[in-house]
């Protein structure tokens, strides 16, 4: 809350409920890149997901869609992107 009102709404942080479409988007995602494989000589079999927080930044988002828009061929539908980052 203190991030958001210092910054004046300009960066929003969102937790994320089980339900919620960015906690499924990153459930999905870990899942399907976890190798257990590799993790299994460390001891680890699995991950669990403790919190997932969606982080809003409305002049990051603006930089992207300026930088986006480079590629985007005229009468080309536009894409939304969407990052992950993970600790």
């Amino acid at each position: 809350m203190v991030t958001e009102l210092e910054t004046g709404g300009n960066i929003r942080l969102e937790e994320g409920k089980a339900g919620d479409k960015h906690y499924l988007f990153v459930e999905d995602l870990l899942k399907n890149r976890f190798d257990e494989l590799e993790f299994s000589k460390y001891g680890i079999s699995g991950t669990k997901i403790m919190k997932v927080v969606k982080i809003s930044n409305k002049f990051q988002k603006i930089k992207m869609d300026t930088f986006s828009d480079k590629f985007v061929e005229e009468g080309e539908q536009k894409r939304s992107f969407e990052h992950l980052f993970y600790c």
